[in-house]
C-alpha cells in the first residue's frame, strides 16, 4: 500500500472514531433533554390547570415535545394504558416518573398542582446534576473515539 493509501485508511479510521464519539456524546444527552423537557411539561400542566381547568388529555395532547420517551410515556398516559416505556431510565427514575405520570388527575386542582411542582423539582434537579455531569463526559467521548479511530488507523498500516 503506498503512502497515500495509508493515509487515507488513517485519516478514515481516525473520522469513524470520532463519529462513534459523536454517537456516545450524543446519546448520553438524551436523558438530560428527557428530564429538560419533562420540567417543561410540569410547567405547562400547572399553567394549563390553573388557568384553564383543561383536562389531562388536552393538556398533554397540547404539549410539544421533542424526547421520543417522553411523547410514549404520554402517549401512554392519554391512552390510559398505564404502561409506559421504560427506556434509558433505571428502576428508581422510572418509578418516580411513572408515579408521577399515574397521579396526573388523580387529585383536586390545588394538591394537583402541590404534587407537580414537588416532582418538577426532582426533574430540574435530575436535569441540572447531568448537565453537569454530561459537560465532562462529551468531550471526553469525542476524544476517546478520536484516539481509538487513530489507534485502528496506526495499526492497519
Amino acid at each position: 500500500m503506498t503512502l497515500s493509501g495509508k493515509l487515507i485508511v488513517f485519516v478514515l479510521c481516525a473520522f469513524v472514531g470520532c463519529m462513534a464519539g459523536l454517537l456516545c456524546a450524543r446519546r448520553i444527552c438524551e436523558k438530560e433533554n428527557y428530564y429538560k423537557e419533562l420540567s417543561k411539561f410540569c410547567s405547562h400542566f400547572k399553567s394549563c390547570v390553573a388557568f384553564r381547568n383543561d383536562e389531562i388529555a388536552n393538556v398533554i395532547n397540547g404539549f410539544p415535545c421533542r424526547s421520543t420517551l417522553l411523547k410514549s410515556q404520554l402517549y401512554a398516559k392519554v391512552n390510559a394504558t398505564n404502561e409506559c416505556d421504560q427506556g434509558f431510565l433505571n428502576t428508581e427514575e422510572y418509578s418516580v416518573v411513572s408515579d408521577f405520570l399515574y397521579n396526573l388527575g388523580r387529585f383536586d386542582e390545588q394538591t394537583q398542582i402541590e404534587d407537580v411542582m414537588r416532582n418538577k423539582e426532582i426533574f430540574e434537579d435530575n436535569y441540572k446534576s447531568l448537565k453537569e455531569k454530561n459537560a465532562v463526559k462529551r468531550p471526553m467521548y469525542i476524544k476517546l473515539g478520536l484516539l481509538f479511530g487513530a489507534l485502528v488507523g496506526v495499526l492497519t498500516m
